[in-house]
This record gives structure tokens, C-alpha cells and sequence, in this order.
């Protein structure tokens, strides 16, 4: 299963909401339950809410590729500790494209000329 995925970085706001949003193919294992502690690489999360979404059979017709008929968004947060470790967006983006089942990945305010950005 592939499961679209979202987080705040937890970096004081200036005009600008810094998050990371990626694809995280959780193969044959279930969805994380709310509340359940995630560990991305080094990064500690925990998941804060889970949305099916089923578009209407119309939407998914007039698509010219294909679009799945439910699809899962997962929203987490960063823990306390994990927070405490001040990771810049580009060490986010770092740790998130190192890991094997990550892709399509965005960070905001990652400098990613050097990294490769979609994960394995």
C-alpha cells in the first residue's frame, strides 16, 4: 500500500509553512494506528490523522492515467526530541531520501541541488 504522507518541520514561522510531504509504500504492512510512534531514518514521528479519500467515479474517469478509488493520507508530528534536534529542511530531506521507501518527496526550504530528492 502507498500512503501519501505529510509533517510539519516544527520551524518557527515566517510567512512560510515548512513541511515535508512524500509517498511511503508500506508494502503489505497495515496502517499505522493514530498516536503510533514512526521512526523515518532518525527522525522520530508520531501519526496525528489518518484520511481515506474516495474520489467520485467521474473524477476518476476523466483522468488519462490511473487514479486509485480510495486513496490514505497520513498526517504525523515531529516528537519533542526529535524537534529539540533542530534539523534543518535539507538534513530533513536528507534523512527522508536515504530511506528506501520514501518517493515523491518535497521539503520546503530544502536546498536539494546535491540530493536526489525522490527516495529509493
Amino acid at each position: 500500500m502507498r500512503v501519501d504522507v505529510a509533517f510539519d518541520l516544527g520551524i518557527p514561522a515566517d510567512d512560510v509553512e515548512y513541511t515535508a510531504e512524500f509517498v511511503w509504500d508500506l508494502g503489505e504492512l497495515p496502517l499505522p494506528p493514530l498516536q503510533t510512534r514512526v521512526k523515518l531514518g532518525e527522525l522520530i514521528t508520531v501519526v496525528d490523522e489518518v484520511q481515506f479519500k474516495c474520489p467520485p467515479a467521474d473524477a476518476i474517469d476523466s483522468r488519462d492515467h490511473r487514479v486509485p478509488s480510495v486513496s490514505v493520507e497520513l498526517w504525523l508530528r515531529l516528537t519533542g526530541r526529535t524537534k529539540k534536534g533542530r534539523y534543518t529542511p535539507s538534513e530533513i530531506h536528507r534523512i527522508l531520501a536515504s530511506l528506501p521507501c520514501v518517493s515523491n518527496l518535497h521539503v520546503t526550504g530544502a536546498d536539494c541541488s546535491s540530493a536526489e530528492g525522490t527516495g529509493q
